[in-house]
């Protein structure tokens, strides 16, 4: 069913050029109305599964970000991969399948509201077909179909033990089990890609599926960072110099572990890296990226709605003849699901995972190097 819906969204009207940058003019005031709208009617609670209005608010400002991604990229196959998803993980944690019909019914009076003209009718035909197909979307979401939390890895032995570690919150076992393994560059390469990166996976399931709540989410993930800044330093690196690297979450990114680790693992590779961490702002990462003038910029979208973010970030680093020669690498689980986004969206490159990311920065350097 998901292959015939992302089929069938690629069929949707084109998407005037106009329309990202419209929808992004009054986005601000359409979230303001959609959140005025819902939180007045009296059922609300209810729709929500009595969760705080502040995580109604953030799912607002999210969908806002993923249907501007969906415009500028006119990548209708996006949207569709995407909402079962946000159905699911939504509903997972209280969140009613009808809240999403009175949502979507918002959005469209706040996009008339606001919109005219041609790109109002492009932008509502997408609202209408995400509400005439709302049935097959939970349908979709009830068969856990889409990402972003795709298959990765399996967790092996020491996966499992250290994830059950992250999760009691017990420091001491997880440097233990690391410890074991990541005593050299080999072999902590070895543990991130086998054991790090496969517990990033199945934290991200655990939390679409609710079976772990946002903050013992960020617990674990908190566990994990301090375990990955407390073994890193332990061990020489002995790689050739490769070249300079900045890596950062895209702006309004908030999920960091993925972007550390890409940064760790070009490091034990030989790069010179300069991590940035979380949710940086556009302006901040170009004047690092000036000031460094790096070979290599790599960006972590983990979540689709903050694929615009990165797209405008990219475009900015193009204008800058100062970066003529950067080469651009974007990453995240929905890459896997919009095959050519690195030319749509202005990359040079995408990696899906960090092996593929840790290869795709080698061969550039390569090839730069002859």
């Amino acid at each position: 069913m998901l292959n015939r819906i992302i089929s069938e969204a690629k069929t949707l009207t084109h998407m005037p050029l106009e329309a990202a940058t419209v929808y992004d003019t009054f986005k601000g005031r359409m979230i303001e109305q959609v959140d005025r709208e819902l939180t007045a009617l009296p059922a609300i609670h209810v729709l929500i599964g009595h969760n705080p209005l502040s995580m109604m608010y953030e799912h607002h400002r999210n969908h806002a970000r993923l249907m501007l991604g969906v415009f500028a990229l006119n990548r209708f196959d996006l949207l569709a991969g995407t909402v079962p998803w946000s159905y699911r993980a939504c509903h997972a944690h209280g969140f009613s399948y009808e809240y999403f019909r009175v949502e979507l019914k918002a959005w469209k009076r706040a996009v008339a509201r606001h919109i005219d003209g041609l790109c109002a009718r492009a932008i509502l035909e997408v609202y209408d077909w995400i509400l005439r197909r709302h049935g097959e979307m939970i349908q979709l979401a009830e068969q856990s179909c889409g990402p972003p939390i795709a298959a990765g890895s399996p967790l092996d032995e020491t996966g499992h033990a250290f994830l059950s570690a992250v999760l009691a919150g017990d420091r001491r076992e997880c440097l233990r089990l690391a410890g074991n393994s990541a005593a050299t560059p080999q072999g902590l390469e070895s543990f991130y890609l086998e054991v790090v990166q496969p517990c990033m996976h199945e934290l991200g399931r655990l939390w679409e599926q609710g079976e772990i709540s946002v903050v013992q989410e960020n617990l674990a993930t908190a566990m994990m960072s301090g375990v990955m800044a407390t073994i890193r330093p332990r061990v020489r690196i002995d790689a050739p110099e490769r070249g300079k690297a900045v890596v950062t979450s895209a702006p309004n990114e908030t999920h960091t572990l993925g972007a550390w680790l890409i940064s760790d693992l070009l490091s034990l590779d030989g790069w010179e890296v300069d991590y940035l961490g979380a949710a940086s702002s556009r302006p901040d990462i170009i004047d690092v990226l000036l000031s460094v003038r790096p070979d290599l910029l790599a960006i972590s979208v983990a979540m689709p709605y903050n694929l615009h973010p990165a797209m405008k970030l990219m475009a900015v680093v193009r204008k800058q003849p100062a970066l003529a020669g950067i080469k651009i690498m974007i990453g995240g689980y929905f890459t896997r699901i919009i095959p050519g986004l690195d030319r749509l969206a202005g990359a040079d490159g995408v990696a899906s995972d960090a092996k593929s990311a840790i290869a795709l920065a080698g061969e550039w350097r390569r090839s730069c190097t002859g």
